[in-house]
């Protein structure tokens, strides 16, 4: 594997996890890890870059942009630009029917998943790379605006994801409240997992965010499991697998925000949610949390 390819894969990772999954130390922040293309390294992207876009090889792009995301040339920002509102192209089209024939598909809505898929592709790649500008205006202002569109958030979770946790990276706190909602009502493990690694990016400073990141160390559980308002078991089964996909961001998200280890539920051993619930109520002020 090339060097650059390496880091692209490193940069495109989760935040904190390691590829499977468990706990690591402490984490270079992303830009520790950027270069800076030389002439002709910038050249070349740009090429194919615009060759690619010329065909609408959706797949192609995705290529050439995590390429791009181990630089900090701000030359490819209008590349990355140009791909988070990408939309589907003739080419994207045909491929998509072609792979729903290999895979017996024949549902409408089912080939166009399948376009949406590439589309999404194309938007998180671009989102990730973006992220690797901190202190342009012109790209949080991009970002944000592509978080704001609801049916983009509704259709593609995976680029939404890559949105959110790029907002983080460039420390974007005005869209706080709406990521805060968006996790609260979130069933998409990437989505949900993105919110949290954002809060904590940010070093978040809300008071409810914090208690309710406090609250998910625990497992989820109803409160009475006969009352007449319990959710039905289909609920608790996926509100128990998004937990369990975030569980150690949370983790995480905690540590950058308080600068202590909060450990989440793990097997037959409880979490650490009551005492990080006491620990932020103690030291809110000096922690700056209102």
């Amino acid at each position: 594997m090339g060097t650059h390819l390496a880091i692209a894969l490193l940069i495109c990772s989760p935040v904190g996890l390691a590829d499977d999954g468990q706990e690591v130390g402490d984490v270079k922040p992303i830009e520790a890890l950027l270069t800076t293309a030389d002439v002709a390294q910038t050249k070349r992207l740009l090429t194919d870059h615009a060759g690619c876009a010329k065909r609408g090889d959706s797949k192609a792009i995705v290529a050439v942009l995590r390429q791009m995301s181990v630089f900090d040339n701000e030359d490819f920002i209008g590349a990355a630009k140009d791909g988070l509102v990408y939309r589907p192209s003739k080419a994207d089209r045909a491929a998509a029917k072609l792979e729903s024939e290999e895979l017996g598909l024949r549902n409408k809505k089912e080939i166009e998943g399948l376009v949406h898929e590439r589309v999404s592709a194309v938007q998180a790649a671009s989102a990730q790379l973006l992220g690797n500008y901190p202190g342009n205006k012109k790209v949080t202002g991009a970002l944000v605006r592509v978080f704001k569109d609801k049916e983009f958030r509704k259709q593609r979770p995976i680029a939404c994801a890559a949105v959110v946790l790029s907002l983080g990276k460039l420390g974007h706190r005005k869209s706080e409240r709406e990521i805060y909602s968006l996790f609260k009502r979130q069933t998409h493990a990437e989505v949900a997992r993105a919110c949290v690694r954002y809060f904590g990016l940010i070093k978040c400073k809300d008071k409810s965010i914090v208690r309710t990141l406090c609250q998910e160390l625990s497992s989820p559980e109803p409160a009475n499991v006969d009352g007449a308002s319990n959710p039905p078991a289909a609920y608790w089964e996926q509100r128990w697998k998004t937990w369990n996909a975030i569980r150690r961001d949370v983790s995480w998200a905690l540590k950058e925000i308080t600068g202590q280890v909060f450990r989440p539920s793990e097997g037959d051993h409880p979490s650490d949610s009551r005492k990080a619930l006491e620990y932020v109520k103690k030291h809110a002020k000096e922690l700056g949390i209102r």
